[in-house]
């Protein structure tokens, strides 16, 4: 645990269990969760479109729309899912949802 304050600093909360009785803490830094076990990140999620303000920039992703993630999908054969009004691209390891707008919402790292 100590590696990933020195990394990111301070979280915006107390890390907490997802569970009661899971090993696996929860690191919330603005609009990046990270999921830690025994010491390791095991996922990262960064939320671009909630409100808890940004630890994480989109910068050069930021006018990038769905079409343009569905043409980057296919170079990767990443796979295309849609439920309701919510899309998702996923790879391995890897998995976007977007909002209904079009823009990126939530990229996944596993």
């Amino acid at each position: 645990m100590a590696e990933i304050l020195s990394a990111f600093g301070e979280p915006d909360c107390q890390p907490g269990t997802i569970s009661r009785k899971s090993k696996i803490y929860c690191f919330l830094y603005k609009n990046l969760s990270l999921l830690v076990e025994a010491g390791k990140v095991i996922a990262m999620d960064i939320d671009f479109h909630g409100k808890a303000g940004f630890f994480v920039l989109p910068e050069e992703i930021a006018g990038w729309r769905r079409a343009d993630w569905v043409g980057l999908s296919k170079t990767q054969a990443w796979q295309e899912t849609c439920i309701g009004d919510a899309t998702h691209l996923g790879g391995d390891g890897i998995r976007l949802t977007f909002s209904d707008a079009g823009k990126l919402a939530v990229l996944s790292i596993r």
